[in-house]
């Protein structure tokens, strides 16, 4: 920064120099003819420097009209720079100087110390003038580049001129501006252009103000920012028509460059505890991944950012962050389903947000067991299982179980081992229900079913696959629920709760009517092959 500091002081000693030169080096010219010719020389400067300012004000205009069609705000961010108006205030100067000196009688001019002074100072000043031309010159080479525009436009962020502008429509000065709606026109312009390069600085630099403008946004008061939320939800409009725009023009970095600032803006957001924001962006993310699968441009790290999201909110205890994000895994794998074809990246990596819902899932029980007992946290693992059964179901309804199955049993599989290590047991109760529904569903072997069993029991989740296989056997017995002493309770089915939310009760997975209610031979036959033994079976820690 030194080095570019001292550049410039530089230039700008060497152009001061000029005027002074050209103003020592014509006054003493002055002094040898007995008849200078002043006037005339006052007549072709005036001449000269109108008509060249003419020019220069036309080819300018010409000029930043032509750019404008690739950077909106550049017209305007010209002349908001200081140093296009002292230019034309130069030539002015110079011009009414040399016009005023026309004035002077002739017998002033013709004496020798005020010939060589009037001369020197005209001189001088209409070489200052033109040499200014250079920046006029810089100016517009530079604006052909649009980190000089960008950066100027984030510079200029405020989260309270930006609300204003939202709530007010119109800024109130001699140039209005909003620079976030500059940033996203600028990056729109540049993907109907297929520029590129343009479009990812654009992209950059509308993610650098968008994290400014909500480290502004969660400085101010709790009351001014309940006042000021809308504004926040707008921002995301942005990044969702920018998508639109990446997915249908854009090259792949420029698609890799928006879901990448869309997941940093989250991260940031949660850091801040800012939980509608947060949500903005996961909904933001859904809305890439969906628009991106519409137009066979989805890969493998779009939902994987969904999914980095949802962990980093449950790393953060923001846990209706991580609601809307299970809601958005569920929703884009049910997108996916619906896809006769197979998505396959350049890698040949199978598109399987499914994964990195039961991930996140058993990810959350690793990290919040403890936590399970409280309202909150048990809304959100409710949410978690209601968003699979809604995905399962539709599966189901569509005959596409058995593909389903393939991706469900690890999943639960792997749910439930987080359970029982955690010694959760009733969750592991209920996600081997799952299993055994799962696997009466795709008509798999017991063999299978007992293999997936093995590691959720040598966790330490024998006694909640016991109760699980002791509810269905009652089940499958038509017996009372109940009839047998339940060996784990069920804070979600059993009632056992003063939490009168509408997660409070949820039915078993398994109900009567289905298939896998009426299933006593596997049932046998798998208590049989994980040898339950009695110890196995006393009621583990319910929470």
């Amino acid at each position: 920064m030194s080095g570019l500091l001292a550049g410039r002081d530089d230039t700008l000693g060497r152009r001061l120099a000029v005027p002074l030169a050209a103003a020592l080096v014509t006054g003493l010219a002055s002094v040898v003819p007995s008849t200078f010719p002043a006037q005339a020389l006052f007549q072709t400067l005036v001449i000269a420097q109108a008509s060249l300012l003419a020019i220069v004000v036309s080819v300018s205009m010409m000029s930043m009209q032509v750019s404008t069609n690739r950077f909106a705000p550049q017209l305007s961010q010209l002349y908001r720079e200081s140093g296009f108006n002292a230019i034309i205030a130069r030539f002015g100067l110079s011009i009414l100087l040399d016009l005023s000196l026309f004035a002077l009688p002739a017998g002033w001019i013709d004496r020798v110390p005020v010939r060589v002074l009037v001369v020197a100072t005209v001189v001088g000043v209409a070489s200052w003038a033109f040499v200014s031309l250079l920046e006029i010159e810089e100016r517009l080479l530079v604006f052909l580049n649009p980190d000089p525009v960008l950066d100027s436009l984030v510079a200029s962020v405020s989260f309270d001129r930006y609300h204003a502008f939202s709530v007010d429509r119109h800024e109130e000065g001699r140039v209005a501006r909003n620079p976030i709606l500059e940033l996203y026109q600028v990056a729109q312009t540049s993907l109907e252009q297929n520029d590129n390069y343009s479009a990812l600085r654009a992209v950059d630099a509308l993610d650098e103000a968008t994290e400014q403008l909500l480290s502004e946004y969660a400085s101010l008061s709790a009351a001014r920012r309940a006042e000021t939320a809308s504004s926040v939800h707008k921002l995301f409009d942005y990044w969702n028509r920018i998508a639109d725009a990446a997915v249908e023009r854009g090259a792949d970095d420029v698609l890799h460059a928006v879901v990448e600032a869309e997941a940093e803006i989250g991260r940031e957001a949660v850091d801040l505890g800012l939980t509608a924001a947060a949500i903005g962006a996961v909904d933001a993310v859904y809305h890439f991944c969906a628009v991106t699968l519409a137009n066979n441009r989805l890969e493998a790290q779009y939902h994987g950012t969904l999914s980095d999201l949802l962990g980093a909110s449950l790393e953060a205890g923001e846990l209706d962050v991580a609601r809307r994000a299970v809601t958005d895994l569920a929703r884009l794998s049910r997108l996916v389903d619906r896809r006769e074809d197979d998505l396959l990246v350049a890698a040949d990596e199978r598109i399987t947000p499914h994964e990195a819902f039961f991930e996140n899932w058993a990810y959350f029980l690793r990290e919040h067991q403890s936590r399970l007992s409280t309202e909150r946290c048990r809304s959100l693992h409710v949410h978690f299982e209601r968003q699979y059964q809604s995905v399962y179901e539709e599966a189901i309804a569509d005959g596409r179980a058995g593909a389903f199955g393939e991706i469900a049993t690890p999943g639960l599989r792997s749910v439930a081992q987080a359970a029982a290590e955690g010694e959760v047991q009733w969750v592991v109760s209920r996600m081997t229900e799952h299993l055994l529904d799962v696997a009466v569903r795709t008509d798999s072997a017991n063999e299978s079913l007992v293999r997936d069993l093995e590691p959720v029991v040598a966790a330490g989740g024998g006694a909640g696959v016991a109760d699980a296989i002791r509810r269905l056997c009652d089940l499958a017995d038509d017996r009372e629920p109940g009839a047998q002493p339940r060996l784990v309770s069920d804070p979600l089915s059993d009632g056992e709760t003063d939490d009168a939310s509408e997660e409070a009760v949820v039915g078993r997975p398994v109900v009567p009517g289905t298939p896998a209610a009426n299933l006593h031979d596997r049932l046998e036959a798998v208590t049989d092959a994980l040898s339950l033994e009695e110890s196995e079976r006393a009621p583990g820690r319910d929470e």
